[in-house]
């Protein structure tokens, strides 16, 4: 009885099997139509048919197989997104802009939300303009310039005055970096032209008076402004360290508590383009043109700084002088920097920190430029041939954090850093990190398999690529085999491949 039944089974499954034979061989399968490259489960329980579902055509028998193994080595970070374009109104072409102070500003900063912002437009020739922009929590903002229009005004002193000598900048930059600005008479009058749109920054200073800014919608016939700028002071920031390259150390004020009327017209942005304050080789900073009122925090960087907690300062109308102690690290960790064919790059941000601690930091309302240093966190910068030294902090599993414009951020292990071997950032290329695999032969169906997502196999079409996302943007060793049934045909490796974008991979071919 067993041994019947048993007979019965294996004429059944020989019967399925010469009748599924015949059917392929004579042609009457179903015609083959286009199938999408798809994940399917790894390895296939028939490696001559997909199992997308039934209607699946079958691989025929000795069809190329290509394999695609993938080991990551190392995960990238992205630029900061572009959240702002601008373009003259009348005109098709878009100017880049960038997030110069504010919300969005810097490298890693949270999530994109809405706030203001002091962007920086690129302008043919170098030039660049400055605008403040209310940045939304989505998508990209637009700005848009017109025809340039003449502003005027007068700036007085004490009394009313008229003021001679004040210089008025409405946030202009030429090639150079220096700033386009007017010079008042003696009457205190002055007139200077600026593309027209909201949020222009005027900013007016002179000798012993007390910085003033404010932001300006300008439009045809031109504005007419009075401006009164009140008494000023400066601050002596003293820093009591004892180190030969003290003259690394930048200088930053932030506003603390409550902020005086005086002390909101302070263009705290304006740190963003002169990298805070310049300290002399006497340990010894100078931030001018402060008003007479309002408590100031002092903030200091250097390469080999910890990001210490602020010093406090009650600004008066006299000169003032603090002292900041300073508590440099024991050691340093040293590196270069280049870009894929070698060449050094140069203004490279460069972090050590403890794994967790932020770069980024949140916008404000005083468009606070993103350099201001955090705390507990070594800061510094590339030189002209890729080099940086910044202090080591005191964490096991420390990171080395590197960031540039328009390359691939990276995070490297402070252990693993060797003067020797150059950290290599590549260009940052956008799009689906994904790998286009092309077939190893043409006219004929094939079959591609990874070991990404723990197993994922297709059947394509002649002539038909595989596209298949990396878990992220990277570097990858990529190994490629093709083969025929048991038969290697060619395997190819790709040591250290930098996936910022979609990549192209060749099968290998067959012979």
């Amino acid at each position: 009885m067993q041994r019947s039944s048993v007979l019965c089974l294996l004429f059944a499954a020989v019967a399925a099997i010469a009748v599924a034979v015949a059917v392929y061989a004579s042609g009457d399968a179903p015609a083959p139509g286009p199938t999408p490259p798809g994940r399917m489960r790894f390895p296939p329980p028939d490696p001559h048919r997909a199992i997308h579902g039934d209607d699946t055509p079958a691989v025929p028998r000795g069809a190329p197989q290509v394999h695609v193994e993938v080991r990551d080595e190392a995960t990238f970070v992205p630029p900061p997104p572009e959240r702002v374009f601008a373009r003259v109104a009348g005109e098709g072409a878009w100017l880049p802009a960038t997030v110069l102070a504010g919300e969005g500003a810097g490298f890693d900063p949270p999530r994109a939300r809405p706030g203001l912002a002091m962007i920086a437009i690129a302008l043919d020739g170098g030039h660049r303009l400055l605008r403040q922009l209310a940045l939304g929590d989505e998508g990209q903002t637009e700005y848009r310039l017109g025809a340039r229009v003449v502003v005027r005004g007068h700036v007085t002193g004490d009394q009313d005055w008229p003021l001679r000598g004040a210089e008025v900048w409405l946030g202009e930059l030429d090639a150079d970096g220096q700033r386009r600005t007017a010079t008042t008479d003696a009457e205190g009058a002055f007139e200077l032209d600026t593309p027209d749109g909201a949020g222009v920054p005027c900013v007016v200073t002179a000798p012993k008076r007390a910085v003033h800014w404010q932001v300006l919608a300008v439009a045809p016939p031109g504005p007419d402004l009075r401006i009164a700028l009140g008494p000023g002071a400066s601050l002596e920031v003293q820093l009591a360290a004892a180190a030969d390259d003290i003259g690394a150390a930048r200088v930053f004020v932030v506003p603390t508590g409550a902020v005086s009327t005086a002390l909101a017209q302070h263009p705290f942005f304006l740190q963003a383009l002169t990298d805070g304050h310049a300290v002399g080789a006497n340990g010894r900073a100078t931030v001018p043109d402060l008003p007479i009122d309002g408590t100031l925090a002092v903030l200091v960087r250097h390469p080999r700084l910890p990001g210490m907690a602020p010093v406090t300062v009650t600004l008066r109308d006299s000169p003032q002088r603090v002292v900041v102690p300073l508590q440099f690290a024991e050691a340093a960790w040293t590196g270069r920097v280049v870009d894929t064919a070698g060449a050094p790059l140069a203004a490279v941000s460069v972090w050590s920190r403890q794994p967790g601690q932020p770069l980024g930091a949140p916008g404000s309302a005083r468009l606070l430029p993103p350099q201001v240093p955090r705390r507990g966190v070594c800061a510094t910068a590339t030189d002209a041939e890729g080099a940086f030294t910044v202090g080591a902090v005191p964490a096991p599993d420390a990171l080395v954090s590197l960031r540039a414009w328009g390359f691939a951020g990276l995070d490297v292990a402070a252990t693993s850093l060797r003067a020797a071997a150059p950290i290599v950032l590549p260009a940052w290329r956008g799009g689906d990190p994904a790998f286009h695999l092309l077939p190893p032969a043409s006219g004929v169906r094939w079959q591609a398999s990874t070991d990404l997502g723990g197993g994922v196999q297709a059947v394509l079409e002649p002539d038909q690529p595989w596209v298949v996302s990396f878990p992220h943007a990277g570097r990858f060793t990529v190994v490629v085999t093709t083969r025929t049934g048991d038969v290697v045909c060619g395997s190819e490796t790709f040591h250290g491949l930098d996936v910022t974008g979609p990549v192209e991979l060749a099968s290998p071919r067959l012979p």
